[in-house]
């Protein structure tokens, strides 16, 4: 078997129903079915098979989940990028990049162009089926750190995920899944696989004014999203507020989450939301519905019954509930270091993955993040997550977008907080660290930059070791 083989059965059991749908198009059962055949017949034709590694440089979610299966389907591993230099930096052997660009004069590896041509009819062709412990996908976490680490996903590890996604939000019954995800994390391809193997449709967006409208026009009853789509879904509904009398549910996650955000989630979107944790690595392993996490910041639900997680201190002594230690997590869907990597510089040692979070399970279960060890803002004798701050930040005079680092001039200097915005209109730092002096309370912001956009990583993140060096280069 492989992960798509339900897929073409839901295809012939039902080709007429919408499986993928966007803005401008709607990809059925059967047309991705068909689709897939067809891809895998370019792909075969290309002297790609059983094996081969393979790059996915293709941004249309409709066409890079056909091709993700079509790869699947010959028994090729599928590496998501979101630009050519991963290909470079992955360090790994590809057999060849599937690209919709004419990328062939910018790398020496092999490039496939995609486009209408691949879809022509072609006969179903045999499978390759993977083996259960066999690398089927690879992906690359997260990379807030600035150092991505590659992972590779076995089939058995990716089954797993799946039942742990479809668990994580049967509580409910939807029939329509909006994804407000990068197409290149794992998080929305993993669930997006999810639902497609359960015969439902899901439903792609380009930003948060469409996914207001689809949600609207398609009558959409579920939303999986990053932190950072929550973030702008619920400014979007702030400014133009639109009736989801539809949507049932709405999980979200992927990095540290205020109180204020979870309390905005229930009166805006939808009542019925849940926060969950996870990684690249170990793939869903917490969750739980906004109402239980007691309005405290950093909440992401309860442990899973399918996963492991312990709090422990620097000598990997676990420590008691409600004190607050490193994190380390185990399951059966722990995926493990790709390309030659040091298991040790991706967080994995004995049997555990340590994602570099700090937090704590507090006496009834509940998991709390404090944020990572690296990123916490200790300034003016206080200390807090990052998000909090930022959260805070947002409600600023003319901010759209904002990030909070740490500064020091010199090793014997004193340690500031700093913060980089993106503003409408005219910018005064003067006026936004009066407004922030009197307002802001999670720590004394020293000085505010301007800038363009925040950097983030594809499933919106901010991308902190980025952030630092901007902080370095404007202060």
């Amino acid at each position: 078997m492989s992960f798509h083989d339900h897929v073409l059965f839901n295809a012939r059991l039902w080709p007429e129903k919408p499986a993928i749908v966007l803005m401008d198009r709607v990809v059925t059962y059967g047309m991705m079915a068909r689709g897939i055949h067809a891809v895998a017949a370019v792909l075969g034709e290309a002297g790609l098979g059983r094996g081969a590694v393979v790059g996915v440089l293709v941004d249309l979610p409709s066409w890079n989940l056909i091709l993700a299966c079509a790869l699947a389907h010959i028994g090729a591993t599928s590496v998501p990028l979101n630009a050519l230099d991963d290909a470079r930096s992955f360090g790994l052997a590809f057999d060849a990049i599937v690209t919709r660009a004419d990328v062939a004069d910018k790398t020496q590896i092999r490039c496939l162009r995609m486009d209408e041509r691949w879809f022509a009819l072609a006969a179903e062709r045999p499978a390759a089926p993977f083996a259960p412990d066999m690398i089927c996908r690879v992906a690359s976490s997260s990379g807030t750190t600035g150092r991505p680490k590659l992972v590779g996903i076995d089939l058995n590890a990716f089954r797993v995920r799946q039942a742990a996604w479809q668990t994580a939000m049967d509580y409910v019954g939807w029939e329509r899944l909006m994804i407000l995800l990068g197409i290149t994390t794992h998080f929305a391809f993993g669930t997006a696989l999810m639902a497609l193997s359960c015969g439902r449709t899901v439903y792609f967006a380009a930003d948060a004014a469409e996914a207001m409208q689809m949600l609207q026009l398609f009558r959409i009853d579920a939303v999986i999203a990053s932190t950072r789509w929550t973030e702008v879904l619920v400014a979007e509904q702030l400014k133009r507020p639109a009736p989801l009398d539809a949507l049932r549910c709405f999980h979200f996650g992927g990095s540290y989450a205020t109180a204020a955000l979870m309390d905005q989630v229930r009166t805006h979107l939808t009542p019925n939301a849940c926060v969950q944790y996870g990684s690249t690595e170990a793939g869903c392993t917490a969750y739980g519905p906004i109402a239980r996490m007691r309005g405290l910041s950093g909440a992401v639900g309860f442990v899973a019954p399918f996963a492991a997680i312990e709090v422990v201190d620097d000598q990997d002594r676990p420590l008691a509930a409600g004190r607050e230690g490193i994190l380390r997590v185990r399951s059966g869907s722990l995926g493990r270091p790709h390309g030659g990597a040091d298991p040790a510089s991706g967080g994995f040692r004995d049997g555990w993955h340590y994602p570099g979070d700090v937090g704590r399970i507090d006496p009834d279960g509940i998991l709390v993040l404090s944020g990572r060890t690296d990123h916490l803002i200790t300034a003016g004798g206080a200390k807090a997550a990052p998000e909090e701050i930022e959260q805070e930040l947002r409600a600023g005079p003319g901010v759209r977008d904002v990030a909070v680092g740490m500064y020091r001039a010199s090793p014997s200097a004193p340690a500031e907080a700093v913060a980089l915005v993106v503003v409408e209109g005219r910018f005064d730092p003067f006026l936004l660290k009066q407004w922030a002096d009197r307002t802001v309370t999670g720590a004394p912001i020293a000085r505010f930059h301007r800038v363009d956009a925040i950097p983030r990583g594809p499933a919106g993140k901010i991308a902190r070791e980025a952030v630092r060096a901007l902080i370095e280069t404007a202060t």
